[in-house]
């Protein structure tokens, strides 16, 4: 079989470089126990079906009347920025893998849903924040990776070929968005964030 060599990567940050899916998972409940509140219902399993925003109104409604659901997403944020700064882990082989496309020429770039802040310090604190020629979120475009909007713009970003192209996603719905627009995908399988508990 032929090896396929790329010269550009548009990699998902969340669940595909950074072990953090687990915590995005738990911010409701771990959040509410740092204000002394334990909940012993399923308020993380719920918030999860819900918009950030409207999680957090869940979480005001229930636990916590006297803020507001913005002040409740201001303190949620601060808590998972500590966390990228300080105790975010890449996922195994991912640093070594980025090293190796980097010093190979492949312009790498991240396409992400989360935020932009968030990850570059991550990748900062573990060394390969430079191997990445940007950090492109959904949130500059409005709209999700229901739409091949991120990965279009990535690849316009990087100056190569869509045929030379991989999107690394551990999504199936954003990689099969990727796929239906052309690109080569990479799905990459992660499970492990699942069984992880806080």
């Amino acid at each position: 079989m032929k090896k396929f060599k790329f010269a550009g990567a548009i990699f998902d940050a969340d669940g595909t470089l950074i072990d953090s899916l687990y915590k995005w998972e738990h911010a409701p409940s771990e959040y509410l126990k740092s204000l002394g509140i334990t909940d012993t219902g399923d308020i993380d399993e719920r918030a999860a079906e819900l918009s950030f925003l409207k999680g957090c109104e869940l979480l005001q409604n229930e636990f916590l009347p006297e803020r507001s659901a913005e002040m409740i997403q201001s303190g949620i944020m601060a808590m998972m920025e500590a966390f990228y700064k300080n105790e975010a882990e890449l996922l195994p082989g991912v640093k070594e893998y980025v090293l190796h496309l980097h010093a190979d020429g492949v312009k790498l770039l991240i396409a992400t849903a989360g935020s932009k802040e968030l990850i570059e310090a991550a990748l900062k604190r573990h060394g390969i924040a430079e191997c990445f020629v940007g950090i492109y979120s959904c949130d500059e475009l409005g709209c999700g990776k229901d739409r091949p909007d991120i990965y279009e713009l990535s690849l316009k970003l990087l100056n190569v070929k869509k045929e030379d192209a991989v999107v690394f996603e551990d999504s199936k719905t954003a990689a099969d968005t990727a796929k239906k627009a052309g690109f080569n995908v990479c799905l990459v399988k992660q499970d492990t964030f699942i069984k992880r508990t806080i």
